[in-house]
């Protein structure tokens, strides 16, 4: 019996040992690949996995800084790729998601379970060149930023998002640090700093007083709704952190001002999982940020009787698994019934759409009686189209349009009738669209729909300027659609020769 027990032991010992054996050999051989190439000049800090959270195992990869070659631990995070509403559990699919802080630059290596015929590291403007070997492809990335990597033309089955955050500043000395894995509820007092180290989880909600920030690298989950709660709010914080699987709206801002959002990554994959919701609020930035959603990724709302102007959204990432990108609408004065609201000063530039997959990118959905005014989408990249395609990107239906800008009632614009809630005077004035390039996709989906229902001659859109808008190489020309829409004299479209978006 116990040259039994001392054999069983033995081999346990022997088959750990070919397995540390095995993954520092295959660690060497992609060391060896990497440092054959240009080594970079930068410098990663990686973290800790975080307790709780599923890891992916389907691929593996490897991370080269001017010191040293390291293997991440990736999160495996549910996404939905379908557009059946409502959903479930058993539509839902893996992403593989890679985490750290770098600066300068460095290379990776990431190794698929198959060989790779073709590969696509977006956003299209970061300029990244790929090197295949089998069944590993090579790449440098030059600055921190966020990353999706698709292998075969494949982004629903074999995707690795990678989030390469800049170096983190010195934590407050006054912050509350949160480490490990905390349940939620979790509210943020008035002028309170809460710090989410690398590799800690919140499993819960979280709500923001006036004052405060909610700053780090860690993670919220199974939050909601909304995952991240702004009601009533002054000078609010958001930078950093990752939001996995919400169960309803992510973040919410309501009758807040002042909220500055940083380097935030969201994937969402349920129900009415809306991104960023902004509602009634004013002096909104939203930078550097990432955003998969399974509703709309940005969307600006009236719920109060509050105007709502100033609000930026710049240079950020978004893939839309269902409904539209960056929206106003539908309901545009949910809160005042007597009288006319106002949503003015909006900004959407420097925007990469990796993935549209249901509905319009650029859309106002005017459905309440409000004053939309100074709105501009500039400089906007749409690198796959497939809006209301159907098919293996398309099942659920949607919209084929580009575009979609519509006075009017919700059901007249193909909308649920409750998302109109006060019928009235309407407008849509001094809208700016300039600088749209959609690198691939489907050409039907580019259409554009302009909806001016009188509801008693009540309604109006006037000078609404579309520029320089393209489908791959080509000018789109909606001067058909424009005089369908008896808008002539108030919409204009105007195209310059075809030039590249790509500096």
């Amino acid at each position: 019996m116990k040259n039994h027990r001392k054999t069983i032991i033995i081999s346990i010992i022997i088959v750990l040992l070919l397995l540390i054996a095995g993954g520092t050999v295959m660690l060497n051989q992609h060391q060896t690949l990497l440092q054959s190439g240009r080594k970079g000049n930068g410098e990663i800090t990686t973290y800790p996995f975080a307790k709780g959270m599923r890891e992916f195992k389907e691929m593996k990869v490897y991370v080269q800084d001017s010191k040293q070659t390291q293997a991440l631990q990736l999160y495996s995070v549910n996404t939905n790729p379908k557009r059946n509403y409502p959903t479930d559990d058993s539509l839902l699919k893996k992403a593989a998601v890679a985490t750290f802080d770098m600066k300068g630059k460095i290379t990776v290596a990431v190794v698929y379970p198959k060989a790779v015929k073709s590969v696509q590291v977006r956003p299209a403007t970061a300029d990244v060149k790929t090197k295949i070997k089998g069944k590993t492809v090579f790449f440098t990335l030059k600055k921190w930023g966020q990353y999706s990597v698709e292998m075969n033309g494949d982004s629903i089955t074999k995707d690795l998002l990678i989030f390469a955050n800049p170096p983190q500043e010195k934590i407050p000395a006054s912050a509350k640090v949160i480490k490990g894995r905390v349940d939620g509820p979790l509210n943020i007092a008035q002028g309170q700093t809460v710090y989410l180290a690398a590799g800690s989880v919140i499993d819960g909600p979280v709500t923001m007083a006036s004052d405060s920030k909610l700053l780090g690298r860690g993670i919220l989950t199974q939050g909601g709704p909304p995952a991240i709660n702004v009601p009533n709010a002054d000078h609010v914080t958001i930078d950093g952190i990752n939001i996995f699987d919400p169960n309803d709206w992510v973040v919410q801002l309501y009758n807040s001002t002042h909220v500055a959002i940083h380097n935030l990554k969201i994937i969402s994959c349920r129900d009415n999982s809306d991104g960023i919701t902004i509602q009634s609020s004013q002096d909104v930035t939203i930078d550097h940020s990432f955003i998969r959603s399974w509703d709309d990724s940005i969307v600006l709302k009236n719920y109060t009787n509050t105007n709502k102007q100033n609000i930026k959204v710049t240079n950020s990432l978004i893939w839309t698994d269902l409904a539209q990108s960056m929206e106003i609408g539908f309901e545009t004065n949910k809160g005042n019934p007597l009288t006319s609201m106002k949503l003015s000063n909006v900004l959407f530039e420097n925007i990469d759409v990796l993935h549209a997959f249901h509905k319009a990118p650029i859309s106002i959905h005017n459905a309440d009686n409000c004053s939309i005014s100074n709105v501009t989408f500039k400089n906007i990249i749409l690198e796959d189209a497939q809006m209301g395609v159907s098919g293996t990107h398309g099942e659920g239906g949607g919209w084929p349009y580009l575009i979609d800008f519509d006075n009017g009632n919700s059901e007249e614009m193909g909308g649920d009738a409750s998302w109109t809630n006060n019928d009235g005077n309407r407008s849509i004035e001094n809208v700016l669209v300039e600088g749209v390039w959609v690198l691939a996709g489907e050409k039907s989906s580019c259409g554009l729909r302009l909806l001016n229902e009188d509801s008693g001659g009540k309604s109006q859109m006037k000078n609404i300027q579309l520029k320089n808008i393209y489908f791959k190489k080509q000018a789109l020309n909606f001067t058909s659609m424009i005089n369908e829409a008896n808008l002539a004299g108030h919409v204009s479209d105007k195209n310059s020769p075809y030039f590249s978006p790509f500096k």
